[in-house]
């Protein structure tokens, strides 16, 4: 349609020209229809530039709206680009910088993803419209709040009101913040860091959740540790500087009073003196499960040997150790930390049984275990009691205890020793009846070197 209204308009002129001349000059219509023709193809020519001009131009709005849509593979075809021009190359040309651009970015966004994701601490960062622009895959595993980018983060008043609280209150300050946050039986150490664009505007808030949960557990056993010290180290300094007190105040001229002063204060010191030790030793313990001596051992020649070695202690209370102990059974441990275990309970069975009493000591083999016993026929532990006797400086019966020279630590000792072993521990009692240790212990599947 374009091109035949050219076409009418291009005769017409040449009719209107050629009659002009004419009319005017007949002579010299040869000349004005030279004229006219090569005013026709300059004519011509130009149509034709801007005809090709205008369909590069309307083939790459074509182009350019595909891209503005999302769909920056899109190209112009060779057969559309026009020679002499520059706009189709250049429309390819700007597809290509923005499919680099974007895939760009995408990359740099997995490794944000990577990276966050691979951070045990729960992120995310909200914008000052309260909208979510970012949350890792810790912050859904921790919170069970399933959340996702530009959702608001109103929905997590409904999931938790202490986590949203949280956040209300950081957009309010809009300062650097260190909080501690509880969340159902975790403890978390809060960073909430304002986020400010290149014109420094405020424009929203990063927040990163540090479990501490394991910490803050350490941190109270810590405070409970020293507490517990320093109670227990309170009794016998009292007694000894009560007794030195009494000597300088008179009874230094009785040579009686003297000695019975003395041997309290000596036997208030070892017991002193053993505390400390038990103390630094437990310590060591927490700190040392890595650096224990393990090798291969049969637990039957460990306990015969602490047999051995209680033999005269038990038989000062008419007492006897029967054992029921059999051969080769091989343990992977550090063979003088449970020696230390054994003679605390076998020791403690003596201690809390009765003259012309037995001990009882038994270990066998039980499928892929070997089960150690320590039996006895004392006074026994209440039921209400004995989920508290692993515990450090817990006893029974307090009078009883100080008789017989306990720290107060055996059993968290010995508890703590079978822990670093991958052993474990449990007791059975009743009280009047006695008490039974049953130690169980991964056979070591190797003859002993």
């Amino acid at each position: 349609m374009r091109k035949s209204s050219f076409i009418i308009f291009i005769v017409v002129l040449y009719s209107l020209l050629v009659f002009n001349l004419y009319y005017y000059d007949v002579i010299e219509i040869p000349i004005a229809l030279l004229f006219e023709t090569v005013f026709i193809i300059l004519m011509y020519s130009l149509y034709d530039h801007i005809k090709k001009m205008t369909s590069e131009i309307e083939n790459a709005n074509k182009t350019l709206k595909k891209i503005i849509s999302g769909d920056v593979d899109v190209r112009m075809l060779s057969n559309d680009l026009k020679e002499n021009f520059t706009v189709g190359p250049n429309v390819n040309r700007l597809a290509r910088q923005i499919d680099a651009l974007l895939t760009k970015k995408e990359e740099d966004e997995q490794t944000i993803d990577i990276l966050t994701n691979n951070i045990l601490s729960p992120i995310i960062y909200i914008d000052i419209d309260g909208q979510i622009r970012y949350v890792n895959e810790q912050f859904h595993i921790q919170f069970k709040i399933n959340v996702k980018k530009d959702d608001n983060y109103e929905l997590i008043r409904n999931r938790d009101s202490k986590l949203f609280k949280l956040i209300d209150d950081a957009f309010i300050l809009e300062t650097d913040q260190n909080l501690k946050f509880k969340y159902k039986s975790y403890v978390y150490h809060t960073l909430a860091t304002p986020i400010n664009n290149s014109s420094l505007k405020f424009v929203g808030i990063l927040f990163i959740f540090h479990d501490i949960t394991e910490l803050t557990k350490y941190e109270k056993l810590q405070k409970d540790f020293l507490a517990d010290v320093s109670h227990e180290l309170k009794t016998p300094i009292s007694a000894i500087k009560g007794a030195s007190e009494i000597l300088l105040n008179g009874a230094k001229h009785n040579e009686d009073t003297i000695i019975d002063f003395l041997k309290m204060i000596k036997s208030e010191n070892e017991r002193m003196e053993l505390m400390v030790r038990d103390i630094l030793l437990i310590s060591r313990l927490e700190h040392t499960k890595d650096l224990l001596n393990k090798k291969k051992m049969d637990v039957s020649m460990l306990l015969k040997e602490c047999t051995k070695t209680l033999y005269i202690k038990a038989k000062r209370k008419q007492q006897d150790i029967i054992t029921d102990i059999a051969e080769n059974l091989y343990i992977e441990g550090d063979y003088g930390r449970l020696k230390h275990v054994f003679l605390n309970l076998i020791d403690n069975a003596i201690n809390y049984t009765s003259d012309n009493q037995n001990i009882h000591l038994s270990a066998h083999r039980e499928e892929a275990d070997v089960i150690v016993r320590v039996k006895d026929k004392g006074v026994g532990i209440s039921e209400e009691t004995l989920p508290y006797i692993f515990e450090r400086f817990y006893r029974v019966d307090r009078a009883r205890d100080r008789n017989t020279g306990g720290s107060g630590l055996g059993l968290a000792i010995a508890k703590s020793i079978l822990d670093n072993h991958g052993a474990k521990i449990g007791v059975k009692s009743k009280v009047g009846v006695g008490t039974e240790f049953k130690i169980t212990f991964k056979f070591y599947h190797s003859k002993l070197d």
